[in-house]
């Protein structure tokens, strides 16, 4: 099953890593769709714009802008028409002065009201959130070599907990910088499931097909050009975790935290499939190509780049799995893109052409 000339993709937070990919994705096919680019600002739009100006110029990609996500009724215009909505926006803060009004608000918030903007349309057939492998993983069971990730699994963190009125006991230390990005990736993918649940599951509302992609950290190249004297300002913060090995020449000092990765190119073909086929529909896709610890990626960029010293610390204790094979075959993926491919092209600009 294929996109058609007719359709019209609705893509949230098109300027960012994914949704940028996303639109790449959806307008490389000739005989794809049409596609709408939601973003805060005609700033945003400007990098979008000039990167995919031939589609800009033929009417095939255009902008509906959302200053606030958290207003209500923010998407009501931009859902219009729209058949397919890939919700990629999300506010990403590790460390927010307010926890509630910076991150948990704007997140669930967000989510919910491009939900309710949908369920007012009557052209929308399906809806994929992205979420994050953070809804799934238990910070209090942590680093644990015991335990198998799948789709049925949630983070147990509670709205109190994330907003800092509660305390997290026995969290595990590597972890505490993320409760905040944690508990709003969980809380926002939870309150989607509910109201799909209450208000348009089983022929409540317009009826239209949901699921949430639940990526690990992402890698891979950009499609918007970088900014900077040093070609850095753009990346996204998993991209930063790979660059920055490649500029310091070494992994000592990194902590692992999240020892999974998938490749963007990955990310964006599972949104447009969840949209598209049937068996993806209600439910959860965690996307996690390859374990890789931060030494192994130092490794990768060590034996692809032989002309730049990198200096490699290798540690061996073991952590939790995931089970992805799923979504390789649910969403027909094919197979996922590999882990040197992933950081040769995350980390060209940084040390050059590998």
């Amino acid at each position: 099953m294929s996109f058609t000339k007719s359709d019209l993709v609705l893509i949230t937070g098109a300027n960012g890593h994914v949704g940028s990919h996303l639109v790449d994705y959806l307008l490389k096919d000739p005989n794809g769709p049409q596609v709408r680019a939601a973003v805060r600002t005609e700033k945003s739009a400007a990098p979008l714009q000039a990167t995919f100006k031939q589609f800009v110029d033929s009417g095939r990609l255009k902008f509906s802008y959302v200053a606030d996500m958290t207003a209500p009724g923010a998407y009501d215009s931009a859902v219009k028409g729209a058949t397919h909505i890939a919700h990629v926006a999300s506010p990403l803060i590790l460390d927010p002065p307010d926890l509630e009004k910076d991150l948990l608000r704007p997140a669930i918030q967000g989510t919910v009201g491009l939900l309710e903007s949908a369920n007012k349309s009557n052209d929308a057939k399906s809806v994929v959130v992205t979420s994050s492998f953070a809804a799934a993983f238990d910070p209090f069971k942590g680093w644990s070599s015991d335990y198998t990730y799948s789709s049925q699994d949630w983070n147990p963190i509670t709205y109190e907990q994330g907003a800092g009125r509660e305390a997290t006991k026995g969290l595990d230390e590597r972890y505490q910088g993320f409760m905040a990005y944690l508990s709003s990736k969980k809380l926002a993918e939870e309150a989607a499931w509910n109201y799909y649940h209450k208000h348009v599951e089983g022929g409540k509302g317009k009826g239209w097909k949901f699921s949430t992609i639940l990526p690990t950290y992402i890698g891979g190249p950009c499609v918007l050009p970088l900014k900077g004297e040093v070609g850095l300002d753009g990346y996204s913060f998993s991209q930063a975790k790979i660059t920055d090995i490649a500029q310091r020449g070494t992994n000592k000092g990194l902590v692992d935290d999240f020892p999974f990765w998938v490749d963007v190119r990955d990310v964006a073909k599972a949104h447009a499939q969840a949209l598209l086929r049937q068996e993806a529909h209600g439910k959860r896709w965690i996307l996690a190509c390859q374990k890789a610890r931060m030494w192994q990626i130092a490794k990768s960029i060590q034996v692809q780049s032989p002309w730049r010293e990198v200096e490699v610390f290798e540690e061996n204790d073991r952590s939790f799995d995931i089970a992805c094979d799923e979504s390789l075959q649910g969403l027909g993926l094919g197979e996922w893109i590999g882990l040197d491919e992933m950081v040769r092209d995350t980390v060209g600009p940084v040390v050059g052409n590998l």
